[in-house]
């Protein structure tokens, strides 16, 4: 008797700005979950693939591709975080989100910066390929950076989750979450310049966030919590182990410990050894060729 094959469908979205979803990856595979996470993008021959169409997505030039997925019934962290509306529009009513807040956004916006301004110019170094400036692409936007402007943020406030809405959150967010350099388009940058100074002096004067990566992180997780219905969210901090996202999530509480915080800062610099190696090999490759071509020539 044939068996019909249906593809997965997405059940959990787990939000998080930690590169490869931080303790949340693993913690979901121990829970029977096949999630995709950063490193998904590179494994199993998706690296010719799915960089390139993250990049489209988080640029609005294509639409989101369940298809490519077809694999996975999770999503964790970025590259998906960012986009997590357009996939929750195309996700079924059972499927459940977890927002995991960042405790210390101040240090977590101050690391990533740190570490991604000399990962960045290495990969600029490297472009020399589609799939190497799509890598470059997303590690640029995947993550929210900067300021909101006062347009954009009135649209954000405005906008509510609608499952049939035709606006696209990669838009919305991009919009509302779009740094002094990117949302610089001549119109805007001094507005951005502006109130992205007024908004770090008064940060200052109280004493909380200073970083604008971290106030990006903060007003994004503020839209999650606005956007998703209640029914449907989980607001989840490293620290309360098992038991709550077990019970939103219907599951048993493992027996084994929950896996440790990972800032996942290692894995962008993973990735970006493979892409460097796999170059190296092409470049290998084709000067083989090119030695072939010449012994065959001589030989005639």
């Amino acid at each position: 008797m044939l068996r019909r094959s249906f593809p997965i469908r997405v059940r959990v979205l787990c939000l998080t700005m930690l590169p490869d979803g931080g303790a949340l990856t693993p913690a979901l595979r121990e829970l029977g979950y096949t999630p995709y996470s950063l490193q998904s993008s590179f494994q199993k021959g998706n690296a010719s693939t799915h960089p390139v169409a993250w990049s489209l997505l988080f640029d609005r030039k294509t639409a989101y591709d369940k298809n490519l997925f077809t694999k996975f019934d999770a999503f964790v962290g970025p590259p998906a975080a960012m986009v997590y509306n357009v996939i929750l529009r195309d996700c079924p009513e059972y499927t459940k989100v977890v927002l995991v807040e960042e405790v210390d956004k101040e240090k977590w916006a101050n690391e990533y910066d740190a570490y991604m301004g000399p990962l960045l110019r290495a990969t600029k170094r490297t472009q020399r390929n589609k799939v190497s400036q799509a890598f470059t692409n997303m590690l640029k936007q995947m993550v929210v950076s900067g300021v909101p402007t006062s347009e954009s943020t009135a649209k954000m406030e405005r906008y509510s989750y609608n499952k049939k809405s035709n606006l696209s959150s990669s838009t919305d967010l991009h919009k509302a979450f779009a740094t002094a350099e990117k949302g610089g388009r001549a119109s805007a940058r001094g507005e951005v310049a502006k109130e992205g100074a007024e908004v770090e002096a008064k940060e200052q004067s109280d004493g909380e966030l200073k970083n604008p990566r971290a106030i990006a992180l903060e007003r994004f997780e503020e839209s999650v919590k606005m956007l998703v219905p209640p029914s449907r969210l989980l607001v989840y901090r490293y620290g309360e182990g098992w038991e709550p996202l077990c019970q939103f999530l219907e599951k048993a509480v493992p027996d084994e410990p929950f896996p440790p915080y990972d800032d996942g800062l290692h894995v962008l610099g993973n990735l970006q050894e493979r892409i460097e190696r796999a170059q190296f090999l092409m470049r290998v490759c084709m000067v083989l060729v090119s030695c072939l071509v010449s012994l065959q020539a001589v030989a005639v």
